[in-house]
């Protein structure tokens, strides 16, 4: 993949089936907060941007709506999320 591609796609919300268009840009963790009911989706990215794993999370605080690509070394992410990560 080439830097600076991103890729968008559809996802459905898997609590209350919303629909969502969301643009991602680079490998790895992401979190997809629902717009409709706010539940927060881990999401795991590819080196294509392909979608490999999706689920719901409650480890997280409330995030806006959209879509954010995580760095697992961040330390202002939560840890219960970390350890989800690793």
């Amino acid at each position: 993949m080439l830097a600076g591609k991103a890729k968008v796609f559809k996802l459905r919300c898997m609590v209350c089936g919303a629909e969502h268009v969301v643009e991602a840009s680079k490998p790895g963790y992401a979190l997809l907060t629902c717009h409709s009911c706010g539940t927060t989706h881990l999401l795991l990215l590819d080196h294509d941007l392909n979608l490999r794993d999706s689920r719901p999370i409650q480890a997280v605080e409330a995030l806006p709506a959209g879509l954010h690509e995580l760095d697992p070394d961040d330390p202002m992410l939560p840890t219960t999320l970390r350890e989800l990560l690793a």
